[in-house]
């Protein structure tokens, strides 16, 4: 995101610094093709911007292995020949 955004900062700056430079006349069309020409360098310019950032790897989060996979269950424990108890069981993988 840092360099899309140095890029848009840099093409702005380059489009304003183009429209001190052009004179200021309204005869015949001349403050439209000024403005389409800065628009149509925006483009470029971000066009050019995006292609630059294709070849770079995209982060991705990473998963941590804490060990082994552990869950409760509910098991029948045997107290005596006749009585059984429901016991909560700590399980692992």
């Amino acid at each position: 995101m840092l360099t899309t955004t140095k890029a848009f900062v840099t093409a702005a700056a380059f489009a304003g610094a183009l429209a001190l430079a052009i004179p200021a006349h309204a005869e015949n069309g001349r403050n439209a093709a000024a403005a389409a020409g800065a628009v149509g360098g925006l483009a470029v310019g971000a066009a050019i911007a995006g292609a630059a950032n294709e070849g770079r790897p995209v982060r991705r989060y990473e998963t941590y292995d804490d060990g082994p996979r552990c869950h409760m269950e509910r098991r029948r424990v045997q107290l005596d020949e006749d009585t059984y108890r429901v016991q909560r069981v700590r399980v692992c993988e």
